[in-house]
């Protein structure tokens, strides 16, 4: 007789808990590597420039368990004695846009992220590309070191300015201030902020535009919230009008869509999940309980009150008003202990180092003999794991 069996999960993430029904795995399709690489390409087999829910979840859950670790480290060592803590920093273009979102990608992007790899002992990435109102393409990219502002926009220049970005930015201000400082009543910044930034500007020949924006994250109890949403914000497309042609296109004023992939990571960051465990199991039609995640998921429901619960037949998704380890820590003390030693898990798998696997391990040497003999001046040495 078979034997069908339904497992209900809950997965705890940053601010919500999902319900949901997991299958056995031999009824599950293996994706193979250029399948999962597909999940970011559209119908047509090109990306479609924009986040989609789909793809905002998946990146959600990349990006949430990498800053819960380090979220995990900072908090077990009080915010002190670490050198791995996420860095929030945006690039924008010095000037207009010359080149397609790929090129900029490829030549300014991927350039600056090896820069700070080796500059600053980056480890682990993520980027977004975001459409400014102005058309220009630019990055919000986190990264888990913490490097001086003014060195993270001097690389970030200094690449601009081997694409003609800066070269573009100088004769752009020379004309704009040919008379001598002109007050721009568009710019956000104030009279006394923006002739603070032309005095700077005159001095260095317009070579260091403030083309970067750097920000050390360090509010555990904001830090993954605000970070995975801020970036995982979904994508409006731009309104379509139709051409003279009688084509569908994207209408003025609207904020287009990117070429190409909107966003990355650096491979190990996929490898993670967000904590989870067993709500109950169903086995032909008898319902088995995991009666502590049962009184967890409860008490929190009744907290957070009705309106921020959302079932259907599928799924169930409890919104929290505050982090998923506060009310672990109120209601499951226990399950708070292994929640976070998920996540120190997670730190421990990306962060520290690995023993090295050796087939031979040297026990003993053997002393010298009265004759010589070149055998038994080798130490003695006992065969590990494998067979010759």
């Amino acid at each position: 007789m078979s034997i069908l069996q339904i497992e209900t999960v809950a997965s705890l993430q940053p601010h919500s808990i999902i319900l949901y029904k997991s299958f056995p795995a031999s009824s599950r399709k293996v994706a193979d590597g250029a399948s999962l690489l597909n999940l970011d390409k559209g119908a047509a087999g090109e990306y479609n420039g924009y986040m989609s829910p789909a793809t905002g979840r998946k990146v959600r859950k990349y990006l949430g368990t990498w800053l819960l670790a380090l979220q995990q480290n900072m908090a077990d060592r009080g915010g002190r004695g670490t050198k791995y803590y996420p860095t929030f920093v945006t690039l924008t273009l010095a000037s207009k846009q010359q080149h397609d979102d790929n090129y900029i990608k490829r030549n300014l992007l991927n350039r600056f992220i090896i820069r700070v790899q080796k500059l600053f002992g980056v480890k682990y990435f993520f980027w977004r590309g975001e459409p400014q109102e102005n058309g220009n393409l630019h990055f919000h990219l986190i990264i888990d070191r913490w490097a001086k502002w003014e060195s993270l926009r001097a690389e970030w220049n200094k690449i601009q300015n081997e694409h003609g970005y800066i070269d573009a930015y100088r004769l752009a201000q020379q004309a704009k201030h040919l008379g001598g400082f002109c007050f721009d009543k568009k710019s956000k910044g104030s009279k006394a902020q923006q002739l603070k930034a032309y005095n700077e500007g005159v001095a260095c020949n317009w070579s260091n535009p403030n083309s970067t924006d750097v920000h050390k994250i360090n509010k555990l109890e904001s830090l993954t919230a605000y970070v995975v949403k801020y970036v995982c914000k979904r994508d409006e497309p731009a309104p379509q009008e139709v051409d003279e042609q009688g084509q569908l296109v994207e209408a003025t004023g609207g904020r287009r869509k990117i070429k190409g992939r909107i966003w990355g990571c650096s491979d190990e960051l996929r490898n993670f999940k967000y904590y989870a465990d067993t709500l109950g199991i169903e086995e032909n039609f008898q319902m088995m309980a995991n009666p502590e995640m049962v009184d967890y998921v409860a008490q929190v429901e009744q907290e957070v009150g009705p309106s921020e619960v959302f079932e259907d037949e599928f799924i169930k998704v409890v919104r929290l008003k505050k982090p998923q380890a506060h009310y672990l820590k109120k209601y499951a003390p226990a399950m708070h202990t292994d929640y976070s030693n998920h996540y120190r898990n997670i730190y421990k798998e990306l962060y520290e180092p690995k023993p090295e696997n050796t087939l031979f391990e040297v026990v003993e040497a053997v002393p010298l003999a009265p004759e010589y003999d070149p055998e038994l001046f080798k130490p003695k040495i006992v065969q590990l794991g494998m067979q010759f």
